[in-house]
C-alpha cells in the first residue's frame, strides 16, 4: 500500500511539476494577441509576487482540458463564442470567468479597405455595386477551405444574391493575410472576411461592412446567415481551485483587472511583427516605456517600482 502511494505521488509530480514548484501556468495558444496579455501579467506577477510563472504551449482542445484539471491556472484569452457548449457545461465547476479580456469590442465580418468605404458601406452598397467585384484580380477573399467562416461565407453570398461576384479561396490563413496586403497595396477594390484583433488590423486600413442587427434565427444551418455576425465573448479564464485558493487572491485580482483596447493590440501585434522580436524582449521594451498602460494593474508605488526595476534586469 505505501508503495502504491508512492507511486501515486510520483505520477502527480510528473504529470503536474509547475505547481509542485510552486508556479502559475499560463496557456499559449496558436493565435499571437495572447502572448501580449500573458508577458504583461507575467512581467507584473513576478516582479510583486517572486512566483515564477511559465507558458505552455498547447492547442485549443487540450488547452480546455488543461484548464478544466488545473494543469494550466489562467487562460488569458479565450474566444467564448465558438466554445459556449463547453464553458456552459463546466461553468461554476472547474473554470471561473476572470471578465473580458478587451476592452473594446473585437468585430468579425465582411470588411471593405477605406478607399472605397465612400460607396461601400452598407450590403446593399455591396449590391449595387457588383461590377466593382466581379474581375479577375478583384471580388471577395473567403476565409480558407475548412474554417467554419468559409461555409458561412459561401451562404451569404447566395442569401445576399452576390453569387455572380468573384468568390476567392486563398487556401490558408496566411494566403488570407497575403490576398489583402495584395489587393490592398494595389488599391483594387475588394470586400473580405476578416477580424479583429489581429496584425493586419494594425497595418491595414479595413471598414466594417454594415449589416443587419445579429439575429439567431438567421444564423444557423437551418437558415441564411443573412445578418451581422454574433457578438464575440473574449474572456480570461481561471482554474476554480485556483481561484478559489485565499494565497492566490491577489493574482486572480490583478488578472480579473486586467484589459486592453482592441485597437492597441492591432499596433503592437504589427509592430512586433515589423520588428521580428522575440515576445519576452518586445512587451518588456513596451512596459518600459508605456507604463501608464498597466500602472492600474498595480496598487501602489512600491509594487510599480518592483515592476520596473524587474522590466530593466
Amino acid at each position: 500500500m505505501r508503495k502504491a502511494v508512492l507511486v501515486l505521488l510520483m505520477v502527480m509530480l510528473v504529470v503536474n511539476p509547475a505547481h509542485a514548484a510552486g508556479r502559475i501556468t499560463l496557456a499559449e495558444f496558436s493565435w499571437e494577441s495572447i502572448n501580449i496579455h500573458n508577458h504583461i501579467l507575467k512581467n507584473v506577477i513576478e516582479a510583486v509576487f517572486e512566483i515564477p510563472v511559465e507558458m505552455l504551449m498547447v492547442e485549443s482542445a487540450p488547452g480546455q482540458v488543461g484548464i478544466v484539471n488545473g494543469d494550466i491556472d489562467i487562460v488569458t484569452e479565450i474566444w467564448l463564442s465558438n466554445r459556449l457548449t463547453w464553458f456552459n457545461e463546466e461553468n461554476n465547476k472547474t473554470i471561473v470567468s476572470a471578465g473580458s479580456v478587451f476592452s473594446t469590442p473585437t468585430t468579425q465580418g465582411w470588411y471593405a479597405p477605406v478607399y472605397i468605404s465612400d460607396r461601400i458601406k452598407t450590403i446593399d452598397d455591396v449590391s449595387n455595386n457588383k461590377e466593382l467585384f466581379s474581375g479577375r484580380n478583384t471580388g471577395l477573399i473567403n476565409a480558407p477551405s475548412g474554417w467554419r467562416s468559409h461555409e458561412i461565407t459561401l451562404r451569404r453570398v447566395e442569401s445576399y444574391e452576390l453569387t455572380d461576384i468573384n468568390v476567392v479561396d486563398p487556401g490558408s490563413g496566411a494566403g488570407l493575410d497575403l490576398a489583402i496586403l495584395d489587393n490592398y497595396n494595389k488599391q483594387l477594390p475588394f470586400i473580405t472576411y476578416y477580424w479583429s484583433p489581429t496584425y493586419l488590423m494594425g497595418i491595414v486600413d479595413l471598414v466594417l461592412i454594415q449589416e443587419e442587427p445579429h439575429d439567431p434565427e438567421l444564423w444557423n444551418d437551418e437558415s441564411t446567415f443573412k445578418c451581422s455576425y454574433p457578438p464575440d465573448i473574449v474572456d480570461k479564464l481561471i482554474n476554480k481551485r485556483f481561484h478559489d485558493d485565499p494565497k492566490n487572491k491577489p493574482v486572480v485580482d490583478i488578472v480579473k483587472k486586467y484589459q486592453i483596447s482592441t485597437e492597441d493590440t492591432n499596433l503592437l501585434l504589427a509592430e512586433r511583427r515589423k520588428l521580428d522580436t522575440p515576445w519576452d524582449i518586445f512587451i518588456r521594451q513596451f512596459m518600459a516605456d508605456n507604463p501608464e498602460k498597466w500602472r492600474y494593474l498595480v496598487d501602489n508605488t512600491d509594487d510599480f517600482n518592483k515592476v520596473m526595476a524587474h522590466l530593466k534586469n
